[in-house]
Order: C-alpha cells, then sequence, then structure tokens
C-alpha cells in the first residue's frame, strides 16, 4: 500500500510519544485480538513473538534509536523508491484493476485488521512495525481505505 509509505514519510518521530505507547501496550490484549481477527492463524504468530520478542521494551528501545537517528534516510528511501500511491492507483485501473478493497468485497474493518495484523507476519521489518514502533500504528489504519 503505497499510501501507508506516503503517511510515513510526512511523519516526525516523536520519542516520547512512541515510549509511551509501547509501555501502555498490551501483548495479552493484542494477542486477543489477533485470535478473534485470525483464529486459530493467530497462534503461529503469537508463537513467533515469543521467540522475537519484539515487543520487549528493550527491543523496541534499541529500533527506536536506530529509526530516530536514521528519519532522513528513510524519508529519503521513500521518496526515492516507491512510487505515488496517485500513480500505482492510475496504473491499477489502467489495467482494469481493482483499487479499492470494497471492489473486492472487503469491509474497512477488514482492511483495518488485516493491515494491524501485518507487523506480526514474518521476522520481517515492513512499514506497519515501523509505525508501531512509532507508536502510531493505530493512526495510520485510516490510509487502508483506498488505493491496494
Amino acid at each position: 500500500m503505497p499510501q501507508v509509505y506516503e503517511f510515513i514519510a510526512r511523519l516526525v518521530p516523536d520519542r516520547k510519544k512512541a515510549c509511551d505507547f509501547v509501555n501502555s501496550f498490551s501483548l495479552k490484549e493484542w494477542n486477543r485480538f489477533l485470535a478473534g481477527f485470525l483464529g486459530r492463524s493467530a497462534e503461529g504468530l503469537i508463537e513467533l513473538e515469543r521467540k522475537e520478542r519484539k515487543y520487549n521494551p528493550e527491543s523496541h528501545a534499541k529500533r527506536l534509536d536506530i529509526i530516530v537517528n536514521n528519519w532522513d534516510e528513510i524519508v529519503k528511501i521513500i521518496s526515492e523508491e516507491l512510487p505515488p500511491a496517485e500513480q500505482v492507483e492510475k496504473y491499477m485501473k489502467k489495467l482494469g484493476m481493482p483499487t479499492m478493497p470494497k471492489e473486492l468485497g472487503f469491509s474497512d474493518g477488514e482492511v483495518q485488521g488485516a493491515f494491524l495484523a501485518t507487523k506480526d507476519i514474518r521476522d520481517k521489518y515492513i512499514g506497519s512495525r515501523l509505525l508501531w514502533d512509532l507508536g502510531l500504528l493505530d493512526e495510520a489504519k485510516h490510509v487502508c481505505r483506498s488505493v491496494w
């Protein structure tokens, strides 16, 4: 979803906000959400977190330092490497592809839930993990209603 990375590129990291978010994060509540949203598929994700420990405050603090110290480079890579969402949508329409999740029968809630869960799918650092580290994942889910 290119619009997620456009959202990220407009951000200014706020260390306090990110730390406050992590300190209030409940892994137990998150695991309940995953189980409710994904059913039995959540079991593997929950087990993966036990190994990765990405929600551990010390692990988060290390990642946050890297993010804050390299923010300009992160934004530069996004702007140089990814096409604008508008351009992607134009190409998709030209090819006759759906550009809205609703065109495929997905509700906003389903798309937003899937977006929130993407950070746990694999041990891979993606935009949703970056947003979680910044304490902004919930704020970003609203951009998931348009162009894939």
